[in-house]
């Protein structure tokens, strides 16, 4: 924990140099709407929130190591997050800037996580469970294989290029959009939505109630393109294919008993 002496003379040691450095009264270290493009070297440890929002920045170089509590480095110049604090207590957004991965992002995020408006082309580097929500959408992401496998809070993938939801992401403690992709299949191991279903706007994606059905995707409510509906309309046709599917796997099973018993009489008729 910082003294408050040691944090008002770090302040005016960057205030001789950045006339809009400042702290409030939480604790909060901000460095905005300047044209610097590399970090003065601060502290090792931020208690709570550090802003860098709204510069030039091309490097996170001179970062310190530890934020306590949000973390934004949104709308610069970054190619990369190498340098990143090691750990943020709360929300991490990089959004609006040049990024094609994410590298040197730290695995030790403790809310929600945003990255859109880059280029990224995948997830890779997030931790497993990002509890808060998580927007990457509006760039060119291709595949959620490396994704996340829980999210407790919405998920926003939209303005993408995914062609399916297949991938590692397993449960959505909030609503999921995936519209505005290439989607031509809802194929995936997600079955857990806890709130609305948006696909709206993925001219491949066809007979999206089949769709949905066939995949077991359950959710209060779904917006697509097939028109808005809730789970209790879909709920008999989904039980119903449920069904379906055991009494082929049984009917199956059938035959294959038969099939047994028929060679062993064959056996003892010889």
């Amino acid at each position: 924990m910082l003294s408050s002496f040691f944090k008002s003379l770090i302040l005016k040691i960057l205030n001789k140099y950045f006339t809009l450095v400042t702290e409030d009264i939480q604790g909060n270290v901000r460095i905005q709407y300047t044209k610097i493009k590399k970090l003065p070297q601060i502290v090792k440890y931020v208690n709570n929130s550090l802003y860098l929002n709204d510069n030039k920045l091309k490097t996170l170089k001179n970062c310190p190591e530890e934020v306590g509590f949000h973390f934004s480095c949104s709308n610069n110049e970054l190619f990369s997050l190498e340098y990143s604090p090691q750990i943020v207590g709360d929300v991490y957004n990089c959004s609006y800037n040049n990024l094609t991965s994410l590298k040197g992002i730290t695995k030790d995020i403790g809310g929600g996580f945003f990255c859109f408006k880059n280029s990224l082309t995948s997830l890779k580097g997030l931790q497993k469970i990002i509890n808060g929500d998580l927007n990457c959408s509006n760039n060119l992401i291709t595949t959620l294989k490396e994704s996340p496998e829980e999210i407790n809070g919405f998920f926003d993938c939209s303005d993408n290029k995914l062609s399916s939801l297949e991938g590692n992401l397993k449960k959505i403690n909030g609503s999921f959009y995936c519209k505005n992709n290439e989607l031509i299949s809802l194929k995936g191991n997600l079955k857990e939505i806890n709130g609305v279903f948006n696909c709206e706007n993925n001219p491949k994606l066809k007979n999206i109630r089949e769709e949905i059905i066939k995949n077991g995707i359950v959710v209060k409510y779904y917006e697509t393109d097939e028109g808005f509906f809730t789970f209790n309309e879909l709920k008999n046709e989904i039980n119903k294919k449920k069904e379906k599917k055991e009494i082929n796997k049984n009917q199956i099973k059938i035959q294959q008993n038969k099939s047994i018993i028929n060679q062993k009489n064959y056996g003892l008729s010889i």
